[in-house]
């Protein structure tokens, strides 16, 4: 299970690279 602070960041981390692309 992931807290909701490490959920954000795997969130954005995925939009970044989703942006990046």
């Amino acid at each position: 299970s992931y807290t909701q602070e490490e959920w954000d960041l795997q969130a954005q981390q995925k939009t970044l690279i989703e942006l990046t692309k």
